[in-house]
């Protein structure tokens, strides 16, 4: 079978996009030696994502969610003749033609509020237009889907009923690197991700002014690249903890393995993701969760977090001050953390995702031999 995984995004940026591309596409080059793998990404990331000789790396300048690809974009993925094609993001090329089509979508939030992920109404506006007009179609000529959790699949299928029967579940899979080791007592909270409004920073930091006052000892450490770092540390000084948030950027997975084993806590109380991996890869290494109370973080968690209102400053504060006070409670939190981290196997999403290519190329030799 010659696959052909689509895992293009934007160079330099080690996003929730790029981070699951790279977890995928490694797990199946230690579980795949049979199969044939073209993998189209950036020119401007370095390094193999696999190591074997059925994996070849085809590189371009234009990532998946652009005009170029979506109006041009089957020019390249058609010459390399695959019989399945898996594009990792949820936009295609309108006039793609292969044998099976495969979509990862991740979320609804360019389609549905762009202003949680710009704050320039101007490009919230023309990213707005871009996913109305190309999300349906890649949706629809998808043959199958793969939704990152049940709340995407379940706006999936209210938005377009037709998909029914082609959208399946395949939660992320966590790097192996993320294993159980907790240890706490490093003096901070954490908070993961970009800064974009989605990720609710602006509240976590107003509601960390409240528990920072009872808590002189406490820090926070927001790691992520920084889309809007001026407007959250502007919002640090003005609530007078700015002395006490630190920034780091983005950092490799190495750091940050090392910055959740050590934090008190990691928070996450965004008011929007497609899965939420940060809360996934806290449960694996030990550390407790704070995190929203809606789907699909409170999905994602469980039972093993403190679940909290991301609209409400006041639930925010609360839920910190319960996980800083609370010792039973933390052990108990870890403890569930650890039984439900084997969800998130990347073995598992990888097994998942390989059968589904292997059911899609088989659905194409029994309509062939049907043919008269």
């Amino acid at each position: 079978m010659r696959i052909v995984i689509d895992a293009r995004c934007r160079p330099g940026v080690m996003s929730g996009l790029a981070r699951y591309a790279r977890n995928l596409v490694g797990e199946l080059g230690r579980l795949d030696s049979q199969n044939e793998y073209f993998f189209i990404r950036n020119s401007g990331f370095g390094g193999r994502l696999a190591q074997r000789e059925n994996f070849t790396e085809v590189q371009t300048n234009y990532d998946i969610a652009t005009l170029r690809h979506c109006l041009f974009g089957h020019w390249l993925i058609e010459r390399l003749r695959p019989d399945v094609y898996h594009s990792l993001f949820h936009f295609l090329p309108c006039r793609l033609r292969c044998q099976r089509i495969l979509l990862t979508l991740h979320d609804f939030i360019w389609y549905r509020s762009p202003w949680l992920a710009f704050r320039d109404p101007v490009r919230a506006g023309a990213v707005f237009g871009f996913a109305r007009m190309f999300m349906p179609r890649a949706l629809r000529l998808a043959d199958q889907i793969i939704a990152v959790s049940s709340a995407v699949e379940k706006e999936a299928a209210n938005r377009f009923p037709e998909l029914a029967g082609r959208i399946r579940v395949i939660w992320h899979g966590v790097n192996p690197i993320f294993r159980f080791d907790p240890k706490g007592g490093g003096g901070y909270v954490l908070a993961v991700g970009n800064s974009k409004p989605y990720k609710n920073f602006g509240r976590l930091i107003r509601a960390f002014a409240l528990v920072a006052n009872e808590s002189p000892w406490l820090r926070m450490i927001v790691a992520g690249r920084a889309d809007y770092r001026a407007s959250l540390e502007m919002a640090a000084r003005e609530a007078g903890v700015d002395g006490r948030i630190e920034f780091t950027g983005s950092v490799p997975d190495a750091t940050l393995v090392n910055l959740l084993r050590c934090a008190e806590f990691l928070a996450f109380p965004s008011l929007e993701e497609g899965f939420g991996l940060p809360i996934a890869e806290a449960l694996t290494v030990g550390c407790p969760v704070l995190t929203s109370n809606r789907p699909p973080m409170s999905d994602v968690a469980g039972d093993a977090a403190v679940l909290v209102d991301p609209r409400s400053v006041i639930s925010i504060a609360e839920g910190m001050r319960r996980l800083l006070t609370e010792t039973q409670l933390r052990g108990q939190l870890i403890q569930r953390g650890s039984e439900r981290s084997r969800l998130f196997s990347v073995r598992n999403c990888a097994e998942e995702t390989l059968a589904l290519y292997g059911s899609a190329h088989t659905s194409v030799r029994l309509e062939r031999q049907r043919l008269p």
